[in-house]
């Protein structure tokens, strides 16, 4: 059976990737590219995401806004809410049975911190929260979405959640790359033609030269506004094969599993020793990885 729900929830996110990375170069308080990449940099190493918005063309965000919203209207409805229902289950397990989990075999013989996980319980279930409270948990909302808002508040709270579980890593690898954004320097190299090229320096890196134009009165990164027309159909084009009508068969049996897999919570739920606990947990993720790995 095509796997219908996670082959679109992947193409969400890919497109949600894509639009991140190639955003976060434009803000349209700033006047020069130079000064473009500073506002994006400050404002995203105090956690403030919905810069990477602001600084897309208006077109650009026409773009996004129906990508999202086709995306919302083709997702089955029982399927997607049945999903959050589910993640929300599990958080209420992992607040339940935290210490069950930490003291039995399973984790004590895999090779991470057990210490480190432990610390980082409790920052990994707000993440999880964040997620299921979000806008993400209803397709209406998603249809109708206010990527700024939702940057600003979902985004922005995640990020946060995210330097926090950093903090417990030895190397807190997040923080330091976050930091890196307020050392960030750049120079004007030239300018001719409509076209400015600008010298980008980030502490421990080498330094790019990228050449700005403006879309939109937007400073935009020439090779981006080449390539955006091509990138947004091709995402399109995932997304509608990824988007087939999902048949009654296809939606049932995909219900089904899920049924299954919730019963599967239930039993976790239940257990009252690590002893009853493992061998359902272990039945758990042999489910997801036969779903995960399931073709056709």
């Amino acid at each position: 059976m095509k796997n219908i729900f996670f082959n679109r929830t992947i193409i969400l996110i890919l497109s949600i990737v894509v639009i991140v990375f190639i955003s976060g170069c434009s803000k349209s308080a700033a006047t020069t590219p130079d000064k473009v990449v500073d506002t994006v940099a400050q404002d995203l190493s105090k956690n403030q995401p919905q810069v990477l918005w602001n600084a897309l063309p208006e077109s650009y965000q026409k773009d996004v806004n129906e990508l999202l919203s086709d995306f919302a209207a083709k997702m089955d409805k029982d399927i997607w809410n049945k999903t959050f229902e589910l993640i929300q289950k599990i958080i209420t397990i992992l607040k339940t049975k935290k210490e069950l989990i930490l003291t039995g075999d399973m984790v004590n013989k895999a090779p991470f911190d057990k210490k480190q996980m432990s610390e980082s319980w409790g920052s990994f279930v707000a993440i999880l929260e964040i997620i299921v409270k979000s806008e993400l948990a209803d397709l209406d909302k998603i249809r109708k979405l206010s990527i700024e808002k939702f940057l600003a508040g979902t985004v922005s709270s995640l990020m946060k959640k995210a330097s926090e579980v950093s903090k417990l890593e030895k190397e807190n690898k997040y923080n330091k790359e976050l930091d890196k954004l307020t050392g960030i320097k750049t120079s004007i190299i030239k300018t001719e033609n409509e076209e400015t090229t600008i010298k980008i320096e980030v502490p421990d890196k080498e330094p790019e030269v990228v050449v700005f134009i403006k879309v939109d009165n937007k400073w935009i990164p020439k090779d981006l506004a080449g390539q955006w027309k091509e990138k947004i159909s091709e995402i399109k084009n995932e997304l509608s094969e990824a988007s087939e009508k999902i048949t009654v068969e296809e939606k049932q049996k995909a219900l089904g599993m899920m049924k299954s897999f919730d019963g599967i919570l239930d039993q976790i739920l239940a257990a009252k020793t690590k002893e009853d606990l493992e061998p359902i947990i272990g039945q758990g993720i042999g489910m997801l990885f036969g779903i995960f790995l399931s073709k056709g």
